[in-house]
């Protein structure tokens, strides 16, 4: 598993699955802000604006945002 900045809902996902989440919680808000970033850039390459704003919508409303900055470490 890759070390990388996850949604909101994904611990709770992986709680539910009968599996232990292992992350912690980015307090650095430029750390948070480069990893944020980073997601965003992989998330969106080669999509229209359109695509994008659905995709984000779409995923946003199953695994929820990134406001509790999820770092999931395994």
């Amino acid at each position: 598993m890759m070390k990388k900045l996850v949604r909101d809902n994904i611990p709770a996902l992986i709680e539910s699955d009968g599996r232990t989440p292992v992350y912690k919680c980015i307090e650095d808000k430029g750390e948070y802000m480069q990893l944020l970033k980073c997601k965003l850039q992989k998330e969106v390459a080669g999509m229209s604006l359109e695509e994008f704003e659905r995709l984000r919508l779409e995923k946003a409303s199953v695994n929820g945002g990134f406001d509790k900055r999820f770092f999931k470490m395994i």
